[in-house]
């Protein structure tokens, strides 16, 4: 399966409540540096950004989460502010028998290292049933 069709899979399984894909640009307009995330949901008064991953890709997910953690300062989402404190960085994976321990050891280090703000965690796509499952996983 493609990514894209990894995302719909997910996004279907989730019966709508991953709501779709959100960017965020740094704020100097000179700039062009911004980064995605495949969906995005409200929980708990937080803000969890969905990363689908369909590869081995622990390094890209790395960069990704240091660069969202390098733009995201505060930002108001469907109406509500949002601080980085307040944003979990949700990485889904899909690569068969992936080893989810992997981008958490690589999260963690960075998280700690770089005094990083948005929390993050991970979790095997095999794990994830429905909407119900993933939210008691978090």
């Amino acid at each position: 399966m493609s990514a894209g069709d990894n995302e719909k899979n997910f996004r279907m399984r989730m019966t709508g409540n991953i709501k779709s894909k959100i960017s965020f640009k740094h704020k100097d307009s000179k700039s062009n540096v911004y980064i995605s995330v495949d969906g995005h949901f409200e929980y708990n008064g937080r803000l969890y950004l969905v990363e689908v991953d369909s590869g081995n890709e622990a390094k890209l997910l790395a960069g990704q989460y240091i660069l969202l953690n390098s733009i995201y300062k505060q930002d108001v989402i469907e109406g509500r502010m949002y601080a980085p404190k307040d944003c979990v960085f949700l990485v889904i994976h899909f690569y068969n028998d992936y080893n989810v321990e992997r981008t958490k050891n690589v999260l963690s280090f960075l998280k700690n290292k770089l005094n990083l703000e948005i929390s993050f965690l991970a979790i095997h796509q095999e794990n994830i049933k429905d909407w119900d499952c993933l939210i008691s996983q978090l």
